[in-house]
């Protein structure tokens, strides 16, 4: 430890300004790693001397030593402002900023201390670790090379990261080099382990670049739409019929670009509806997608955009295209589980006459965190999104802009059997302000349940439940709709 090897030369300086046994005492404790009495005797001494700049340096290297690294660096940076010409309090000063998260105030102190020869390499290391963090990739790979360079001992930390480094990069021939390297040279079992977890990960087959997947089903329907999951279109429609139908889904993704770092995928999708007595509203649909994602340092940055495009199959007319751009910010904080926050820009246009009262754009903002309950197969999220549409609305009497407020609480299960269950429940409270009568208000409460199962490999049956609950103040607008499922999923 560096800053014991210092305290030699600072320890006659706290024996002059406190009785020597209490310093002697102090400094041994620290040098024998008892850093909770160091810390003690130390808060002692100052006690009887707060101006004792040494016994100050003695606390914030103990303070440093039991993992309080905010407390460390108070100390510390006194101490450096104090003693400016001592490199060596530089150092302990720019490594304890750094295990407190502070990269960018930790990096002067530890670019003076590289001037002391045997300092140059730890300071490269902890550089390294702060441009790592702050996702500055390939300054950290100069630092740690540095590191290696000046200090062979420390060899196995700077291939360890420099590995991290290269795999955020996306370069991963060499990460799985470096972290080769790191069970060649080093005997840290924590290092070790995790390097061959590394390497065991990236000795495996690299998955393929694109994705199939299909569904064919048989749905009941209590009340029929014509735009798939709109709940707005219910009772605009006129249908308020039930009836069955056969669904097909097909589709595939592919991922254009993949850095480990960033990725970009495009896929397509498609989607038929058979009914088997209301033909009228058997649609198609065509949907192209496209995602980047990105880690950013902080957060995980990912952008989605989908058009889609639906046809009434039953003479291949044109009925509604729409379009939105989804970007969002997504935490992973461990344990604590997972926050998103995402904004969605959508635009609707219906192609078919009589439904141009329902064309416009809309805003919503979200927020979500999901919680894990021992494991990540077994969770449990909360979330709310706030949803402005502006309708171009051409019919007064009726106006569909609206501003919403949604409330979701959603869980995810393994049961035995190999069954993932998931349940979401969401109220919506849904205004519509009008100029010439009453706001029409409506209240949704959606309930769905979704239960998954392996058949075969590649293959799962999927059952669903979905229900409806919308009150209005205007009777047209009051329904409940019903929706039971059965399909089997194939992927690969």
């Amino acid at each position: 430890m560096v800053g014991v090897l210092a305290f030699l030369v600072l320890a006659p300086s706290v024996v002059a300004a406190a009785p020597a046994v209490e310093a002697r005492a102090a400094f041994d404790a620290l040098q024998a790693q008892r850093c909770a009495e160091a810390a003690e005797r130390f808060e002692a001494i100052l006690k009887v001397s707060s101006d004792n700049v040494a016994a100050q340096y003695g606390r914030g290297l103990a303070s440093k030593c039991l993992g309080e690294f905010d407390a460390a660096a108070r100390d510390l940076l006194v101490v450096a402002k104090k003693w400016p010409e001592r490199l060596d309090v530089a150092f302990e000063l720019g490594a304890a900023l750094t295990s407190a998260g502070a990269y960018q105030d930790a990096k002067p102190w530890l670019l003076q201390a590289q001037a002391v020869p045997h300092l140059e390499g730890p300071a490269a290391l902890l550089l390294g670790l702060g441009e790592l963090r702050l996702g500055n990739l390939e300054a950290a790979k100069l630092r740690f090379t540095q590191a290696r360079l000046r200090s062979p001992q420390l060899a196995g930390q700077a291939n360890y990261y420099s590995g991290v480094a290269e795999l955020r990069l996306g370069n991963l021939d060499a990460a799985k080099v470096l972290f080769e390297a790191v069970l060649a040279d080093t005997s840290d079992s924590g290092l070790r382990r995790e390097a061959m977890a590394f390497v065991s990960t990236l000795s495996a087959p690299r998955p393929r670049p694109w994705r199939l997947f299909g569904s064919a089903g048989m749905e009941y329907d209590s009340n029929i739409i014509l735009a798939p999951l709109d709940q707005k279109l219910s009772g605009v429609s006129g249908a308020q019929q039930d009836d069955g139908r056969a669904t097909v889904r097909a589709g595939a993704n592919y991922t254009l670009l993949n850095t480990g770092r960033a990725s970009l995928s495009a896929g397509y999708s498609f989607f038929q509806s058979l009914h088997f007595t209301l033909h009228d509203f058997n649609l198609q649909s065509h949907q192209a997608s496209g995602e980047l994602s990105s880690d950013i340092g902080w957060a995980r940055f990912n952008v989605s955009a989908d058009y889609q495009f639906y046809l009434r199959t039953a003479d291949l007319r044109g009925f509604l295209h729409q379009w939105s751009v989804r970007p969002a910010f997504r935490k992973d904080l461990g344990s604590w589980g997972i926050s998103e926050v995402s904004f969605r820009y959508r635009g609707r246009h219906f192609i078919e006459d009589g439904f141009s009262d329902l064309d416009g754009t809309g805003l919503a903002p979200g927020a979500r965190h999901t919680f894990w309950l021992g494991s990540h197969d077994r969770s449990l999220s909360l979330g709310y999104q706030f949803e402005e549409e502006d309708v171009n609305s051409q019919n007064d009497p009726l106006p569909f802009s609206n501003e919403a407020h949604t409330g979701l609480v959603e869980f995810s299960w393994a049961l035995p059997a190999q069954i993932q269950a998931g349940a979401l429940y969401s109220y919506t409270y849904r205004d519509y302000p009008r100029t010439d009568r009453p706001h029409r208000r409506d209240s949704a409460n959606s309930i769905s349940v979704v239960l998954q199962r392996p058949m075969l490999e590649h293959v799962d049956l999927v059952l669903g439940y979905l229900g409806v609950f919308n009150e209005s103040n205007e009777a047209v607008f009051q329904y409940e709709r019903h929706v039971a499922a059965v399909a089997i999923s194939v992927w690969y």
